[in-house]
């Protein structure tokens, strides 16, 4: 950061456009989507081309001036040195492409990281005055002001206005998740509040920022996150208490008045009031508000405790750079704690840990974080020294605690939660603002070092210099490019899922793969897609044997091909590999030459990468089965069990080889045997009734799967089949209450919506359905909400 203490008069055309690019930052960036299109990838886009736009502006102008000023504070070498140890992370990380770039700049990769300290010296560079200053905060509350009435009419007038091809529920939002909305009016509050503490405004500016504060506290009612709220409440008191303590003086150190010392802080006394009310306000107040509008998001992360194990676990293999920027899920996946599969998230993948910096501790190991941690505490030092300093007016301190404390709420953020693209680039734009601030009304020192007269040092700057605009501009390519293949991505998926037109998405996804050859997603998904089609060939009636199999030699290279250049891209993807040992173990019944050999390969390789996963277990149980091997196939499925003993799946694999095997009333004999040594194992009375049902005992089916349903409320697969056991008994009515309720967890399941219909026609269930009976299936037939 430069020494900003005395503003230009005259402004060179680089600085100025530096300046017109950080402004339409700040009011584009909340507010900018496409429609039909991935929201935090447009959002990553505007930032990525803008601050390399601004990084190349820099550069220009210091190849023209001669010179290169070196900040020379501890705040500034600290940010350095975050940004050395994130580059050496990404290098010994062993996956430079996923660590640097990932599949779309994803937060925590290293460019993401290197664009927001880029972001903050340059916006202390750019706001090199009080007007520049006070002009980013009116940006950003006319943006607020944007948002705020978006959200509002689609509040009061339901989801399906102004979804504008890209807001398609109730909680979608020009932020991000839910979450994040709120504590973007956190923010927005803490900001407001401030304008009201410090600066001396007319009639229609206090409306203003009177109407930007009410409108931020009635969100935060609605959204009710906690951690917001606990927050803007912490942040309330500390305002109203620093009012206090600074009016026992005036500006110049005078005594005041005995009745300004004593003056209250009435704006945060009342913020701070109604931030109580919603947290301690019991039912009535936390949550009615989001009844009422019928809004509510589910959000999901590791807590404290897993991070720390998690951390724990990977630093003993990679103790100083960690396991690469970007990639917390391969720790994830070999140190998951075993009761996470327990959970209705034994199967998802967390890519972060319980907050953005607490994730560092794994991905960049002891001395990212520690470069962190020291970058943060030097921060914190230099905002409590600027918030007790001397300034000349209100104006200043407006400016200094302001743009700190907006800093500091949004730091905060960062340790406890993972914010997408739009809070994360705040959080480092507003800490330049506070560094452009401080400048501004402190002072930093620098030491200018001119290289324009020394030949020598004028080809290496010189040198440097154009070498740093052309990564700057290569980078814009990239990003522009990952950008449109995206696009053509995203329209392919669209074309496939909602026009039905293969053909048509195949030929946009193969675009997408051209312009960006290094996503496995896309291989992964052109996979899918080709599988289908495979399936459609050997699916064919009445078609010669020979014709179906020149149809398959024809499409399967191809489908071998995708898949091995996902797992080219990313091999340490459990997923790629997973997808191979489907692909191979789907044409082990064909005869195809070493197909089993090659998908027991593949889910070995998968496994190794993630280890806790019942799923690759199961699906080596499936692969046994289908290699005429029960007892094989009984050992994975024991394994499945022991990492997930409430598994559905693997249950009813279980019971359907028993079945195959003739052994159903032996089965039934050991599953009654473990009932009643388990009477409340919901998983084991789901097997009970499913194999009674399979044995066509309908009777002693219902009361085993009535067990299950007591057990486990949600439990839809116990409920289909209790609703069917139901209607064999001559139950109907309580057959049509069991899929009602299996509708309700299941509701685009069209199958259930059949069945319903026949029962209520008095029909049979499967009535001109052409469908394989439901006990005879490869998988169980709806999806479960319990964890099973």
């Amino acid at each position: 950061m430069e020494n900003v203490q005395a503003p230009q008069t005259t402004q060179s055309k680089p600085s100025k456009l530096s300046y017109y690019l950080l402004i339409a930052l700040t009011f584009l960036l909340p507010v900018s989507f496409l429609p039909s299109f991935s929201l935090p990838l447009v959002k990553v886009t505007l930032v990525s081309i803008v601050t390399l736009l601004l990084v190349a502006f820099w550069l220009f102008k210091k190849l023209k001036d001669g010179e290169v000023v070196i900040q020379k504070d501890w705040v500034t070498l600290s940010v350095g040195v975050v940004a050395a140890l994130t580059v050496l992370s990404g290098v010994f990380s062993g996956s430079l492409q996923f660590s640097f770039m990932g599949n779309g700049l994803e937060i925590g990769t290293v460019l993401s990281v290197l664009f927001g300290l880029a972001l903050i010296y340059l916006t202390a560079n750019i706001l090199r005055s009080r007007d520049r200053v006070l002009v980013f905060f009116f940006s950003f509350l006319i943006t607020f002001f944007v948002v705020a009435l978006f959200q509002l009419i689609r509040l009061f007038a339901g989801p399906d206005v102004l979804t504008l091809g890209a807001f398609t529920d109730a909680t979608s939002n020009l932020i991000g998740k839910w979450n994040e909305l709120g504590i973007y009016f956190g923010l927005t509050a803490v900001v407001a509040l401030l304008t009201f503490e410090f600066i001396s405004m007319s009639k229609v500016f206090k409306v203003i920022s009177g109407l930007a504060l009410a409108i931020s506290l009635f969100f935060l009612g609605v959204i009710n996150f906690s951690y917001v709220l606990y927050v803007v409440a912490a942040f309330s008191l500390v305002s109203m208490v620093y009012w206090f303590a600074s009016n026992r003086r005036n500006l110049t150190g005078e005594e005041v008045s005995f009745w300004k010392k004593n003056k209250v802080s009435w704006p945060s006394l009342i913020v701070l009031v109604l931030s109580l009310v919603f947290i301690f306000g019991g039912n009535a107040i936390r949550t009615n508000l989001p009844q009422k509008f019928q809004i509510g998001q589910l959000e999901v992360s590791p807590s404290w405790s897993y991070t720390y194990d998690i951390a724990k676990q990977s630093l003993k293999q990679d103790p100083l750079f960690g396991t690469g920027p970007n990639d917390f899920i391969s720790s994830w996946l070999k140190h998951k704690p075993q009761e996470v599969n327990q959970t209705i998230f034994w199967n998802v993948d967390f890519t972060y840990g319980i907050g953005l910096i607490p994730t560092y501790l794994v991905t960049n190991g002891l001395l990212g974080f520690l470069a962190w941690i020291i970058f943060l505490g030097l921060f914190l030092v230099m905002g409590v020294r600027a918030i007790f300093s001397q300034t000349k007016d209100l104006i200043g301190r407006f400016l200094l605690i302001g743009s700190f404390f907006a800093a500091l709420y949004l730091w905060i953020f960062q340790v406890i939660y993972v914010p997408s693209q739009v809070l994360f680039t705040l959080t480092f734009v507003f800490t330049g603002v506070f560094f452009a601030a401080y400048g501004i009304e402190r002072g930093l020192p620098a030491k200018v070092m001119s290289f324009g007269n020394d030949p020598k040092k004028n080809f290496v700057a010189t040198l440097a210099l154009i070498v740093g605009l052309l990564v700057s501009v290569s980078l814009v390519y990239l990003v522009g490019s990952k950008t449109v293949a995206a696009a053509y991505f995203f329209k392919g998926v669209d074309a496939i899922n909602t026009k039905n037109d293969l053909q048509g998405g195949e030929a946009l996804m193969k675009k997408a793969i051209s312009l960006d050859s290094a996503n496995d997603v896309y291989y992964r998904t052109f996979t899918d897609l080709n599988v289908a089609k495979v399936n459609a060939v050997l699916s064919q009636q009445n078609v010669k044997q020979e014709q179906i199999k020149t149809q398959f030699e024809a499409i399967f290279p191809d489908v071998l091909d995708q898949v091995q250049n996902a797992i080219r891209s990313n091999p340490q993807n459990y997923q790629n590999w997973l997808v191979l040992g489907r692909i191979y173990a789907g044409v082990l019944p064909l005869g195809f030459p070493g197909a089993y050999d090659k998908a027991r390969d593949a889910f070995a390789k998968a496994a190794e990468i993630s280890p806790m996963s019942p799923l690759l277990a199961l699906e080596n149980a499936r692969l046994e089965a289908l290699n005429n091997n029960p007892t094989k196939a009984k050992e994975y499925i024991g394994q499945a069990i022991q990492l997930k003993n409430n598994y559905t799946d693997a249950v009813y694999l279980l019971s359907q080889i028993e079945i195959a095997a003739g052994n159903i009333k032996g089965a039934i004999q050991s599953v009654e045997a473990a009932a009643f040594l388990t009477p409340n194992d919901p998983t084991v009375f789901f097997q009970l009734g499913f194999l009674r049902y399979s044995d066509k005992n309908y009777k002693d089916a219902v009361p085993a799967l009535e067990r299950a349903v007591q057990l486990s409320d949600s439990y839809s697969n116990a409920r289909y089949f209790l609703g069917l056991s139901y209607d064999k008994v001559g139950k109907r009515t309580d057959a049509i209450a069991q899929f009602t309720k299996v509708a309700e967890f299941n509701p685009d399941n069209a199958e259930v919506a059949s069945i319903i219909k026949n029962l209520k026609a008095g029909k049979d269930p499967f009535a001109a359905a052409v469908v394989e009976k439901p006990e005879k299936r490869k998988t169980p037939p709806v999806k479960d909400k319990s964890g099973n």
